[in-house]
């Protein structure tokens, strides 16, 4: 959804817009990348100490 934000907001000529709603799209996909890399390790040293 956000990324037809951001193509809409190119065409509409609101270049600082879609840079913020890309930004902001980055920043989101970046969290839940280390968010999930955090998550395996957790469980992966829950395996561990239960194993």
């Amino acid at each position: 959804m956000l990324e037809a934000t951001i193509v809409l907001k190119l065409v509409l000529g609101k270049w600082l817009d879609a840079v913020i709603v890309a930004a902001v799209l980055v920043f989101n996909a970046a969290l839940g990348f280390l968010q999930q890399g955090r998550a395996r390790a957790a469980l992966e040293l829950l395996r561990h100490r239960l194993g």
